[in-house]
Formats: C-alpha cells, structure tokens, sequence
C-alpha cells in the first residue's frame, strides 16, 4: 500500500513542476563566484596559466581560476562548521609568493603547482590539505588535534589573520596557527613533526626563518608590546624572546621581521607605525625602537597618510608614501640597524595609484615591481635587485620569473568593494609596455547581507513629470472628472487603432513560437537593452543586494543583467536593505539602507545610519521635505528596524520605526506628518526583541514623552525560557501576504478555521542534555501579551554536528515548518531521561513516565513519529477550534482575550542535508505553497505544500480524505529529482531563499543566494493561468478556419435553398 501511494503522489505531485530539456535556461539564472579572495597565487599547470584563490569569511571557499578569462576551474567550499584559516602555494613547486596590500588594490606575483589549504574543524582539529590545481583532487589529508575557537564568523578573521604557513621544503612547512601554537609538519608522510606553544597572552601575525632559526612577530595582548619570539627550526624549542617597548599600533600584522647576515638571535622588525612629527616608520631591534626618516627616501613633500612599509625580499622593504617610492636595505652594524638606498622609483603620476610588489623564493629572480595604473591604462616598472638595475618595461611579459633573463609579470588587482581584475602586458607602438585588462570578477556578490525585490513601474502609468494618459500634470489637473474620463477612453481607442495593423504579425509569430521548440536565452546587454519597465506577466523586477563589502547591485530578474551598481565609498557595515516605497504613479521606488559606519580606526561604531536611494537609478532620494539623502542616530543597539502601517503624507515613503539602546523610539522619516501618523496607531503599537544565542524575548509598547517631543519603548513583558535553552531560529509570518481564504474546506464540506493571529512568533530553541544529546523546543508565541500558545518538545534533535546550523524555521499562512537533525532512538532517550529526572525520581522512574507517555501520546494522535537518526522536518498548523465549523466567538480581535489554538503536527524523515529553508509567494495566496530547501549538495530543492499536510491519514484514508485529495502518510519524504529547483546547475552554499510574487498567481520567483545567486521562476501548480509551450495553436487555428469556411458553405447552400424555394 505505501508503494502504491508512493507511485501515486510522484504521479500527482513530482510532475507538477518538472523542467523540460528546452526550458532549461529561459526560467533561471546562476551567477557562480569564489568569494573577496584574501589568499591569492598564481599556478601553472601543464595546460594554462590559473589563480589559485582562498577566501575565509562567510565564502570559506578555496578555488582555482583560469587566469586567461577568469572562469572557474574548480572550487570546493568547506562545511559551516570548518572554517578556512590559509592558503599557501609554494609547496612542491620551486616557486615563492608575495603579496602586498596598498589602500584599494591588492597585488600578487606568484608561481606555484599545487594548493596547500589549512581549515579547523569544529571537532578541534586543524586540518592541512594539498589540492591538484589541475582538478581539485586531495593529494594529502591530515589533522592535527588543537582546540581553537575559529568556527564562529565573528573569530574567522582574526584566527585567519594569525595563521602563517612557510615552505622549508617540497614537502615540509612551518605552520603559524592562532592561539601562539606553531608546528613543523610533514605533508608527504603526514607527520607532525614538533609543535609549539610561544604564548597564550599574545597575538601572531608573521613567521620569518634566518640561520636554522624561526622568528615570530605578534603583540601582547595585556601591554600592547610588539614581541618577537625565537624557536629552533629542527625541534622547535624556544630560543629567545623580545619585548619592545609599548607603542601605539593599530595592528601587528602590519609588522614584519627581516633577515640579515648577523647571526645573532635577533632580527630588524619594521612597522607601519607614523610618527606625524617627524614623517618617519618605526624599527624594532633587540628591544630598542628607531625611527626611520622617509625625507632622504623619499624626499620632502611627504603625505603622512600615504606613508608606508612594505615586506618585499630577505633584507629590503619598500618605503612608500603612494606617489614616490624607495627600495631600502636593512644590515645590522656594530648591534644596530643601518639602512640605505638601493633605487627610488620615480616619474609617478599624481594621477595614478602606484602599487609596489616583489616574488620571492628558493630559485626566484629578485625582482621588484612598480605596476601605477590610470583610469585607461597602466605602465609596469621592474628592478632587478640582482644587479640593482632597472628592466626595460617593453621586456616584461605576463609572469613572475625569470625566463631567459627576462622578467615575465602578471598582476591581479582586487579592490576595496569586491571586484578584482587581471592585469596583462600590452605593448604599444612607442615601444612602451602598458597594463590592460583581461577580466573583471565582482565577487561582492558571494557576500551579500540583505535583499530586496523591487517592482518596475508599468510603462504606460509611471511618470515624474506626465500624469497616467502621457499628459502634462499642469494641464491635466484643470480638467474635470468627466472630461478626464472621456480623454481616458480616447487614449484608450487610440491605442487600440495604433495596435491593430501589428497584430495579425503578432499572431503569425506566436504561433510560429509556439510550434518551435524555445532555446535557451543567451542575450548580452547589446543584444537586448534593459528595460526598467515591467513586462506584461510581472516577471522582469528588480532584485536589489546589499553586501558586506558595502556594494549595493540592482539586478533585473530575467535575465540577470546588471542595472546598477553602487559603492559606498565611506567604510561601512551595511545591515540591511529595506523597500521604503514602492513605485507607484508620479514616485518611483525608495529604498533604505541601514548599516554602521566605521571610525578612523576601522571598527565599527554604534552608530546607525540610512542611505536613501532612487531603486530605478541608484542615486541618493532627495526630496523638498527629506534634503539630505542619509539619516544618522547616534546610538544603536541591534537591527531592530520596524515597518509601521502607516505613510508618510508628501513622499508617500512607509515610515519606520528606529530603536536605538537607549530605549528611544526613532522614527524614519522623522518629519511632522510621519509623527502625526505614528500617534494615530500608537495604542496598538507593539514590538519584541530577541538574539539568536540568548534566553529571553522581551515586549515593548510605546509612550509619548510630551516633554521631550520623543517616543519611548515600554517593557510590557518578558519571557525567559528554562535554563539550559537558548534560541536557535525565530519566524513570523509576513504581514503583507494575502491571504486568500480564512478556513480549510474538508472532504464532507465543513470548514476548519484557520488561526492567522498577525502577531504569532514561532521560536525554535536547543538544550544541550550532555554532550551527545540535544532537545529542540518550539514555541508559538503572542508577541502582544507574551503568551506561550502552544511548546512542545523533540527529544534528540538538534544540529547535525557542532557549529553546523541544522535548525530551521519557516511561517506561511497558518503553518509552521520547523527543521533539525535526529540523533536517532538512543539519543532521544538519552535526553528524555536527563530531562525528567530530577521530576520522576531518578532515571529509572522517568523511563517508566517516558514509556507511559508515548503510549498515551501515540493512542491520542493515532500516528506513529519518525524517531531515526538524519534531518527531519516538522509541519504544524494551527487553528481556531479542533473541531470544523467551529470559531472563537468574538466581534473584536485582540491578543488579550485570546483562546489557545488547536495545533496538528506531523513529522517527516529528509534524506539530504539542509542548509537553509523558504517558501514560494503569490499575488494572492491562492495557488499552493512549494517549501523550498538549500542542500548541501549545491541544489536548490522544492516540497510541495500538499505534502507537507499535518492531516494526512495513516492507511489508505477515507472516501472524504481523497475527495479533500489527501495522500496517505509516508514517514519519508523521498528525494524527487524532478523537484530539483536548479536541476543541473550547482548553486553553491545557499544560506537564504526568498521569493516574490509575479502577475501571475500560478508562479512565483525565488532567489536563493549564499556563495552562488541564483534565481528561478517556480509553479507549484503549474502554470493553470496561462496557455502551456505544447498547446495546439496549429489545431485551434484549424478548427477555427474550419469552421469559418464550414459557415460559408452552409450560408451558401441554405441561400440557395431559400431560393429555390421562393421559385416553387
């Protein structure tokens, strides 16, 4: 029986939104990216020229590019709970790396074979892999046991920062790890050959090894000294230490330790460290600090600013102030530092950035580039330190040895707002060797924060300056209503009349379409123009992404082109991106974007701020009542940002409600209208704040503090759940959805009432009972009264491993989809015996409660639960009454009289791995919902509603079940490859769906993003409303013409029989 409904269910359900071979392609786009490299080498492999990239962060990605075009060879992203520390290039290859950092480029020239990658695992393990170039293939795989804390975002950075990797050897390293831990490993054998702790109270950044010596350089985290410590290169014992005294320092990474030909146990040390008053970089040695003057480098207009140190090869550092720079030599004579000048680059443009790097290694050239580009094009400059001469520009070649005694160079540059470009060699008539571009990645997009679809404006009724009929609005306002009205039909006919002469063209090439199998789109942005109008079914938008780099993108829909683009220039933090007004007659789309700025030392502030812009343009929205396009408020505390009911009178933009930590209720726009409005809905204005991590959700109601001019939030309620719980996934339904009937019609035509309290939370926490056991707890919250509706309990389920988010939540309609990992029957047990205890007298006592329990709870629900190990996603919907035809008996809603919901719930086994979870929605909320899930498998997967259905019967159901159309319970949900949204595509990491409604009801568009974008158009119904690709227009025409000319002949005989008989 379960076989027969299995087959039915795909029959019914698994071919509703299958794709066609000739469909793929014209309903979806994928942009596939790598992430804001922050370890970049070149490779070569025995077929092209590639780029070996690492990117830590959110992207946690380590890839390979082709270095001709930029496409993607191959990339592999690691788990969420293993976090990319290092990539490093120069093992098995006689290759080195440098890598320099100058204000919005990054530079690297470097040679290397294959990938060496250096991740920590939740488990506490930093794991160490070699990867092919060529294909990505594992050539060596080893962990070692080392308990850090790297899995969380907010520590990737800086455990990043603190990971060092240098090659001794073709197979051998030494590894700087965070936390003072250094190792000497083997990757050939994979042996750990000697490890290392110089330090728990300090911060390091660099390792250097001179003379059979390791030299690190870090900081002390309690006095701020820049220290340098010295362990044995063949055992790894600590040599020697040295602290510098304190001095004012934004970072150590800046810091770099050179090596000379003393062989003593210390080492020159330079800094990015400005002195303001003497224009000068500080140097430590042997504990002694020296202030190098950049006036006999670089001479007397110095930019304080601009001045800076950078590491190039062994013994010399370039001393740089952006527009003039000098190659400087360090030596140590009679125990102290003396430097001198080995060349100045000169004849720099103030109009270019200079960008200064070096290759390093074993059987490298010691060459030095200057790569200074312009806005058209660039000029490279070499120094070849071995001879300490210059190298003609028009002999250099894109690479980075040297090759027959000239140098070959390449240059990558990566700016400040995620974009990076391949710099080749372009020689000119003159003789002269310029940098042209080769390709360009704007890889902001694999790092995006927040999204927002925004509609186009219909072409015929949007207008600044023209009301709806193409009319100025100075001459259309004298009319009056009834000439209006008779001018509106004549555009109308008018419009028709022009119509007409195209439409029997029309008509040819729709049914010439439509008995031609469609290929896929591959239109360029000068093939097909974008239009920022809508199209006829509502499919072409606008999809706007905010990203942390604080790049903003305006994306169309349908084919994924790119608008817009805009980058805020300032260093800021966007948080989010909300849709302030929708484009409507005369106004066009607003959008808000909210996010932190950054002081003069790089760390985030408090500080709120809103950028408004024109959603059509991208430019700043200015209006006569908002002058200035940014709001700030001086003290912020969460994202708090709040959507109130109302509208603000002359820009039409919705207003917002700002909490700041102080407790005051900010309003944005905060103009006289938008607070006269506010006042009107006050009294039934309420909000909630709770973090993901913490124990407790709090409401807030608002009071006017006449005195002050100024709103205030009102504690009202607290709920804090038990001890040992904290929130793992919140979800409310979204307000503006529609929705489409208020009940459930059943199989004997009574009705179920649907519960839609718009104030309904849905919280998911976890409780951790030991350390092999979970429970997950769900709750279903008002969030006016703090009321708990309804809580209940899994035993055993949880995330699917440490630091690996498996716990997801969805609200839709009545409906709540939770998602979690079961640890299986042995850990369930385990957790109901830790948790009823201590209420049952000790373990033995709470089994013969839990046995009692399921036994009542099963006889009660007359369904058995799922309860082995693997995801598991539950379905709960709630209504009025547990009976139909039933409601709750009041004129007046409110949440203080309100009754406990019936709640029906039903448990499902997934096969595969999840990573994120959304719904489709339509205009109104008629055609059924489709669940849609990000796997971990890079796909994009969807589970009709239908399925997902609390009142599914276990057997064969009744006669009224399948007229309901019911299909019968299946504790598994199986795996429907037809149900891939993204088919073939891989759409790597997806961390977040959403979706927005088209024109029509039956079809939705879904965006699912994380490293991949990627955006399909969904029907979980089919596509009911429109006419499907094989309909028969050929026969449709034929019957048609059938039947005229059927008409015809029939007039024609019953004519002539008319005539006849008159001639009787």
């Amino acid at each position: 029986m379960q076989l027969v409904s299995a087959l039915l269910t795909a029959i019914a359900i698994g071919q509703a939104s299958a794709l066609h071979r000739d469909q793929a392609g014209q309903m979806e786009w994928l942009k596939s990216l790598v992430g804001i490299p922050s370890h970049v080498h070149f490779t070569r492999s025995h077929s092209s020229a590639r780029l070996a990239l690492g990117s830590v962060g959110t992207a946690n990605t380590v890839s390979v590019l082709h270095a001709k075009n930029g496409d993607i060879v191959w990339r592999q992203r690691f788990p969420d709970n293993e976090a990319l520390l290092h990539v490093n290039g120069e093992f098995a290859s006689d290759g080195g790396n440098a890598q320099m950092y100058f204000k919005l480029i990054r530079f690297v020239l470097l040679t290397l074979s294959p990938v060496l990658s250096i991740s920590f695992h939740a488990s506490n393990t930093v794991n160490i892999r070699t990867w092919l170039s060529d294909t990505g293939f594992i050539l060596d795989d080893f962990a070692i046991p080392m308990p850090l804390d790297c899995v969380s975002l907010e520590s990737r950075k800086e455990c990043a920062e603190q990971t060092n990797s240098i090659r001794i050897s073709k197979t051998e390293a030494v590894i700087l790890l965070p936390g003072g831990h250094i190792v000497r490993v083997d990757l050939a054998r994979k042996n750990l050959l000697w490890s290392s702790n110089i330090g728990t109270d300090s911060a390091f950044y660099k390792i250097s090894i001179t003379e059979n010596v390791v030299r690190i350089v870090g900081r002390n985290l309690k006095s701020d000294n820049l220290i340098v410590e010295s362990v044995g290169l063949g055992d790894g014992v600590r040599v020697s230490s040295g602290n510098t005294p304190s001095l004012d320092f934004d970072d150590a990474a800046d810091c770099f330790a050179l090596s000379h030909a003393d062989k003593s146990k210390s080492s020159p040390v330079v800094c990015n460290v400005i002195d303001a008053a003497e224009s000068a970089v500080a140097v430590f040695f042997n504990e002694k600090l020296t202030w190098v003057q950049a006036k006999p480098f670089l001479g007397a207009n110095i930019d304080n600013k601009s001045l800076q140190a950078l590491a190039l090869h062994d013994n010399v550092f370039i001393l740089t102030n952006g527009q003039s720079a000098s190659i400087v030599r360090v030596a140590v004579e009679n125990g102290a530092p003396q430097l001198s000048l080995v060349h100045a680059f000169t004849n720099i443009k103030k109009s270019e950035n200079a960008v200064f790097t070096a290759p390093a290694g074993e059987k490298r050239a010691a060459l030095i580039a200057r790569f200074s580009h312009g806005k058209s094009a660039g000029r490279l400059e070499v120094f070849d330190l071995s001879t300490n001469k210059v190298v003609k520009p028009w002999n250099v070649h894109m690479d980075a040895v040297m090759k027959n005694n000239v140098p070959t160079v390449r240059v990558l540059g990566i700016t400040q707002d995620g974009s990076m470009a391949l710099y080749s060699q372009k020689s000119t008539e003159s003789g002269t060797a310029e940098m042209e571009v080769k390709w360009v990645r704007d890889e902001s997009l694999a790092h995006v924060v927040d999204t927002a679809f925004v509609d186009l404006p219909d072409k015929n009724l949007f207008s600044l300056e023209n009301d709806e009929l193409d009319e100025p609005l100075k001459d259309s306002e004298k009319l009056d209503p009834l000439s209006r009205y008779i001018r509106r039909v004549a555009t109308h006919l008018s419009h028709a009349q022009a119509a007409l002469p195209s439409l029997p063209n029309a008509i040819i090439n729709r049914v010439v379409q439509g008995l031609k199998p469609i290929k896929s789109f591959n239109l360029t942005e000068q093939q097909q123009e974008i239009s920022l109008f809508t199209d006829r079914l509502g499919f072409r938008k606008l999809l706007i992404l905010a990203t942390a780099s604080g790049k903003v993108h305006a994306l169309e829909t349908e084919f994924g082109r790119t608008v817009w683009t805009r980058y805020l220039a300032k260093p800021v933090a966007l948080k989010s991106l909300r849709v302030l007004r929708e484009g409507a007659v005369k106004f066009p789309p607003v959008l808000g974007l909210f996010g932190e700025e950054k002081n003069e030392k790089k760390v985030y502030s408090q500080n709120l701020f809103v950028r408004r812009m024109n959603a059509i343009t991208g430019a700043d929205f200015v209006s006569e009542s908002l002058p200035e396009a940014t709001t700030k408020w001086d003290s912020y505390d969460g994202d708090h940002l709040i959507a109130l009911p109302v509208r603000e009178e002359k820009d039409h933009l919705t207003v917002y409600a700002v909490v700041d930590g102080k407790a005051n209720i900010n309003l944005l726009p905060s103009t006289p209208e938008s607070k006269r409005a506010f006042e009107s809905i006050m009294s039934t204005f309420h909000f909630y704040r709770l973090y993901r991590g913490k124990d407790t959700v709090t409401g807030y109601s608002c009071v006017h503090d006449v005195s002050r001019g100024n709103y205030l939030a009102r504690k009202m309620w607290t709920l804090t759940v038990p001890e040992g719980e904290v929130i793992a996934d919140f979800a409310e339904r979204d307000r503006s959805e529609p929705i489409s009937s208020v009940g459930k019609v059943l199989g004997n035509r009574s009705v179920l009432y649907k519960f839609l309290n718009p104030n309904l939370l849905a919280m998911a926490t976890i409780r951790q009972e030991s350390e092999t056991s979970s429970s997950v707890f769900l709750y279903l919250v008002d969030t006016v009264t703090g009321s708990i509706l309804h809580r209940t309990v899994y035993n055993g389920a949880g995330n699917a491993f440490k630091g690996l988010d498996s716990i997801f939540l969805v609200q839709v309609d009545n409906s709540v989809i939770l998602s979690f990992y079961n640890h299986g029957p042995a850990a369930s047990d385990a957790a109901e015996t830790v948790a009823e205890a201590g209420e049952f007298g000790g373990a033995e006592g709470a089994a013969k409660k839990r046995r009692g329990s399921k036994k009542d709870s099963a006889a009660k629900a007359g369904q058995t639960v799922p309860n082995v190990k693997g995801y598991e996603i539950v379905v709960l919907e709630v209504y009025e009454m547990p009976k139909p035809d039933l409601r709750i008996e009041s004129d007046v809603y409110s949440s203080f009289n309100m009754k406990k919901p019936s709640v029906l719930s039903q448990s499902y086994i997934f096969p595969m791995q999840l990573t994120a979870m959304g719904a489709t929605r339509t205009g109104a909320g008629i055609a059924s919902r489709e669940i849609l899930f990000g796997l971990a498998s890079s796909q994009l997967y969807g589970v009709n509603k239908r399925l997902l259905d609390p009142r599914r019967p276990i057997g064969a159901g009744t006669a009224e079940d399948r007229e309901e159309g019911l299909f019968p319970y299946r504790p598994v949900l199986d795996f429907n490859p037809f149900e891939v949204a993204s088919h073939v595509l891989e759409v790597a990491g997806i961390s977040k769906i959403v979706s927005a409604p088209t024109l029509l009801e039956s079809t939705s568009i879904v965006a699912a993003y994380g490293l991949d974008l990627f955006v399909v158009r969904r029907a979980p119904s089919k596509t009911f409303d429109v006419l499907s690709e094989d309909f028969g227009y050929m026969w449709l025409i034929g019957t048609l013409a059938a039947l005229l000319v059927g008409i015809q002949v029939a007039k024609h005989y019953a004519e002539r029989k008319r005539v006849r008989d008159q001639w009787k």
